[in-house]
């Protein structure tokens, strides 16, 4: 009998291109993950709010609530305080890049990304501790 729990991973983006296209990198590296999606901020938080996650993917601009602002909510109200998030953004600014590290996000990725990237990212958070098995 298999014993090796099933990852589980929470999607955020509001394009559902770029959302489908994260999830099947997502899915070459972590074929048993179980994958949620959400298409903006707040129903992120709603899902973060009812679900232990093992990693968060979340992208910045969004509409209804952005990802800077609901990685602030779910870390200040500890709801995922030990889970690893990535930032997923187009923007190239400063400012977010900064926000992002305030708010203790464990990896920024830039679209477009490819899986390459993807794999490099979760190699680097499997090796500080979470089991991408």
């Amino acid at each position: 009998m298999n014993s090796i729990p099933r990852r589980r991973v929470l999607v955020c983006d509001d394009h559902s291109l770029l959302r489908s296209i994260l999830v099947n990198a997502i899915r070459e590296v972590l074929p048993n993950a179980e994958i949620q999606e959400a298409a903006n901020g707040e129903r992120a938080e709603e899902l973060v709010r009812k679900n232990k996650y093992d990693l968060i993917f979340m992208d910045v601009e969004m509409p209804k609530q952005n990802g800077l602002d609901t990685i602030s909510k779910i870390r200040d109200e500890k709801l995922a305080e030990d889970t690893p998030i990535v930032v997923c953004t187009g923007c190239k600014g400063e400012t977010a890049l900064v926000r992002g590290w305030q708010l203790k996000v464990d990896h920024y990725i830039t679209k477009p990304f490819d899986l390459e990237e993807i794999e490099r990212v979760i190699d680097e958070i499997k090796w500080r501790g979470f089991s991408a098995v």
